[in-house]
């Protein structure tokens, strides 16, 4: 398996959107690997992991194709992890059966009714977590959940804690992490190719039958996360 990641900040980004504190000074007098924008990876030519605000950025920062992927596995709803409104961009012509103008266009009437956010085909997009990502999505006025399948080719599979979900030869298991709202946010451990990788952000720990299950496997990369570096912590939402 290979593994890049587009992010690995918290929410507010790194430098933040809104200090000026001597850390953020320097990362953006700086730059390169000092900026650090929200959480989000992809996995080989098919999976992104999480779909914040900033991952598209990522993308064309780290020359990722994400538009050719057709998994998306969301560990939860916050929005520096998942972002709907970026899935609304996947929507065909608002005028159906019209193909993408022939560059340049010189007859601007002839194609006033042929806008839209693409013109050339996506792969299906298969996005798998929580039943909460499919209200997140529900909860855009632009998205239909009950035309999504046709207008922006996709649907979503609904994951429960413990669960493994096969793809091809790609297996996925939900590991439910301690973070946000109970029971609504997942870590994950992918395997494929003889190799195990658990992906756990956000995490601040498992509980008991959690904790049992990431002890079965045995794993080649671990990504886990230490928001709080080496400061203690009186919650677990987030772990140093």
């Amino acid at each position: 398996m290979k593994l890049q990641f587009l992010g690995t900040s918290a929410g507010e980004c790194y430098p933040a959107l809104w200090c000026e504190c001597a850390y953020c000074r320097y990362a953006r007098e700086h730059g390169g690997r000092n900026v650090r924008l929200n959480s989000c990876a992809v996995l080989d030519d098919d999976v992104l992991i999480d779909m914040g605000a900033t991952c598209f950025s990522a993308a064309l920062t780290y020359g990722a194709d994400i538009l050719h992927r057709d998994k998306l596995f969301v560990t939860h709803d916050h929005m520096d992890h998942f972002f709907p409104q970026h899935l609304v961009w996947r929507s065909e012509p608002y005028h159906t059966g019209r193909g993408a103008p022939e560059a340049p266009v010189t007859d601007i009437d002839a194609w006033r009714d042929a806008m839209g956010p693409r013109f050339s085909p996506v792969p299906f997009l298969h996005i798998y977590g929580h039943p909460t990502i499919l209200e997140a999505i529900a909860a855009n006025p632009r998205l239909d959940t009950q035309t999504m399948a046709q207008k922006q080719r996709m649907d979503f599979t609904a994951l429960s804690a413990g669960q493994t979900v096969t793809a091809g030869d790609l297996r996925v298991t939900a590991v439910l992490s301690t973070h946000g709202k109970p029971g609504t946010v997942f870590n994950y451990i992918f395997q494929r190719g003889g190799k195990t990788l658990l992906y756990a952000l956000d995490c601040g720990g498992y509980g008991e039958e959690m904790q049992a299950l990431v002890k079965r496997f045995r794993y080649d990369c671990v990504v886990l996360e230490g928001t709080f570096g080496k400061h203690a912590v009186d919650f677990d939402f987030h772990m140093n």
